[in-house]
């Protein structure tokens, strides 16, 4: 089985992350996947090995703030030295709010992708920043050409993550990190019932490091099975939806 893992980052605590990143990476035998860089430390680690191998081998994405010149100087960086990059907005870490939309589109209309990556995991005590889901949707309605991705498909409010947008055929989710760290609760069968219903447009995620490659492919390969999904619905979940949206 194909797997590419679509949402996982370098592991700060890591006396050497890019070398152990690939160390963990291809023992656990991921094909390819998205390397996701939020923080400017991430940034620092790709620009001080920008031609490591590694990169050829997975895709990049980058946190963009519409307030922050700075990140779309290092997108365009990556892009000249990857030959493409996606675009990652992070509500929380960029303390973006409902009112700043306009003004988020206008930033994404300057630059070229044809995927933007939207954090939709609700954490902290920022309130107004819990806005993933509403931006995805503003996002895929503004921009019906590109394709969105609302990453960790919601978090604790998967079920109104899948009403809401399920008849926008250009957004697609990642699972990363819900999967594992909500398990045990009641969004468990929210997202069981989620695969089943909706796994041609969801792909495998480990957040790595917050749970092992080994640990989050386990989980998700149960979540599959407790589905009922098939083998082929399990393959594209873990692997091949990734290549089609990614292509």
């Amino acid at each position: 089985m194909i797997i590419n893992d679509a949402h996982f980052h370098f592991d700060i605590n890591s006396h050497d992350p890019i070398n152990e990143l690939v160390k963990t990476f291809d023992n656990s035998g991921m094909t390819s996947g998205l390397l996701i860089l939020n923080y400017d430390w991430e940034k620092r680690i790709y620009k001080e090995n920008c031609n490591h191998d590694f990169f050829k081998r997975v895709k990049i994405a980058s946190l963009i703030s519409p307030y922050s010149p700075y990140d779309l100087e290092f997108f365009n960086f990556v892009k000249v030295n990857s030959g493409e990059c996606f675009v990652k907005i992070h509500p929380r870490i960029s303390s973006l709010k409902i009112d700043d939309f306009p003004m988020i589109l206008s930033t994404l209309n300057k630059i070229e992708t044809n995927v933007i990556i939207v954090d939709s995991f609700y954490f902290g005590a920022k309130i107004n920043s819990h806005i993933g889901i509403e931006l995805a949707v503003y996002l895929a309605e503004a921009l019906p050409q590109k394709k969105i991705i609302v990453a960790h498909s919601g978090g604790h409010k998967l079920l109104e993550c899948m009403l809401y947008t399920r008849e926008l055929k250009n957004i697609f989710y990642d699972i990363a990190l819900i999967h594992c760290y909500l398990e045990n609760t009641s969004v468990e069968k929210d997202i069981i019932h989620f695969m089943k219903f909706t796994h041609s447009r969801i792909m495998y995620g480990s957040d790595y490091p917050d749970f092992s490659f080994d640990r989050s492919i386990k989980k998700s390969l149960l979540l599959c099975n407790q589905a009922g999904l098939t083998s082929l619905d399990t393959e594209n979940i873990m692997g091949n939806n990734f290549l089609k949206i990614y292509d």
